[in-house]
């Protein structure tokens, strides 16, 4: 992917190699963002916030796909 993810309290930022912000995605959830695992695919993100709610995003297009 050459890829970085970053995870920030209230936003995700995916940079390229070069250093260069791809997209920003925002107001994700009402917490505090506290951690983040890509899946094997590089194709989904599974977050969890501060309330220990969890949920998966797309990483193409920033959006949820599912609630745990």
């Amino acid at each position: 992917m050459f890829t970085f993810i970053t995870l920030h309290p209230t936003v995700i930022k995916i940079w390229n190699s070069n250093g260069e912000i791809i997209r920003i995605f925002r107001q994700l959830s009402k917490n505090d963002l506290t951690c983040c695992v890509i899946d094997v695919r590089h194709l989904k993100l599974f977050l969890g916030d501060s309330e220990g709610k969890i949920f998966s995003i797309n990483l193409k297009n920033g959006h949820k796909m599912k609630k745990f």
